[in-house]
């Protein structure tokens, strides 16, 4: 196994508390799939708590020498990967298992050892057994009642239009590239309620604190990013960093709404903005594509 650079350790996190607070556990983390999304490397470590805000004496944030100045860019996928599908037979039609008919393994690192996500009903929203029968109602066994509400009109529209792209065994490009974008919207990156409800939360936390500061901004910005890294879930903290929540955490503070830097902020913590442009690009590609040869 390799240890991510990026990701600090008990004793970093300790070092940088200057031996105060708790310490967040240390993990070995791993990629959470073959095809991780990975952040620069950062050549130096951020050293202490004290170091790293000493550097930070005016309003404009100044990341730690060696760092990646700016927008962290992100080099591949985030957890939301090409290659997942729900590890539970799902009930389609006919009783028929479709756990075949989605991508290939996505996995995501639990403690010290990348595990697969196994779908349960808290963060899919699918049986992972055979439905009860309905009752008898004289009714098609395909047909909704009269009253379905939208979201049910709309799951059947797009159980059907899957379906068909799967009897076509080759779909043109755009409709493979609309799977992609459902599928990663549908499976919210393979992350539980939980887990995105606990990020929400540190993440207002920290946007609330931060917005809070007194004559020295950056230096709160450095300790929320720290007080943040600590309050995520392991599955999430296992593959961030802390370079990486110092620039969420500062981007926070120009946000005047506590909804709107709650959702952005809790997004690109799960890193869903980055997988939801990759999968609109490869859309709008497909499209183009499909245009210019029709």
């Amino acid at each position: 196994m390799t240890r991510r650079t990026d990701v600090p350790t008990l004793s970093s996190l300790d070092d940088a508390s200057a031996g105060g607070g708790a310490s967040a556990p240390e993990t070995e983390a791993m990629p959470p799939t073959e095809r991780q999304n990975t952040f620069e490397q950062v050549t130096e470590r951020p050293g202490s708590f004290e170091q790293m805000t000493e550097r930070h004496s005016s309003e404009q944030l100044t990341l730690p020498r060696g760092t990646p100045q700016g927008v962290i860019r992100q080099s591949g996928l985030t957890p939301h990967s090409e290659q997942r599908t729900l590890e539970v037979p799902l009930i389609v039609s006919g009783g028929r298992p479709a756990s075949s008919l989605l991508p290939l393994s996505h996995t995501l690192e639990s403690g010290t050892q990348a595990q697969p996500r196994v779908a349960t009903q808290a963060s899919f929203p699918v049986a992972a057994q055979p439905a009860a029968q309905p009752p008898d109602t004289g009714k098609g066994a395909d047909e909704l009642p009269t009253n379905a509400p939208l979201w049910m009109r709309r799951a059947r529209e797009l159980s059907q239009a899957l379906e068909a792209a799967i009897a076509l065994g080759e779909p043109d490009g755009f409709v493979v590239a609309s799977v992609e974008r459902a599928y990663d919207a549908f499976s919210a990156g393979g992350f539980r309620a939980s887990e995105i409800a606990a990020v929400s939360e540190a993440v207002l936390g920290s946007y609330r604190d931060v917005r809070r500061a007194g004559a020295d901004p950056a230096r709160a910005v450095a300790r929320e990013a720290e007080v943040l890294f600590r309050a995520l879930p392991p599955q999430v903290a296992s593959w961030v960093s802390l370079t990486y929540l110092i620039q969420v955490v500062s981007d926070l503070r120009s946000q005047t709404s506590e909804q709107t830097a709650m959702v952005r902020g809790t997004m690109r913590v799960l890193g869903w903005d980055v997988a939801h442009e990759r999968t609109a690009t490869g859309a709008i590609h497909a499209a183009r594509s499909v245009s210019a040869g029709g």
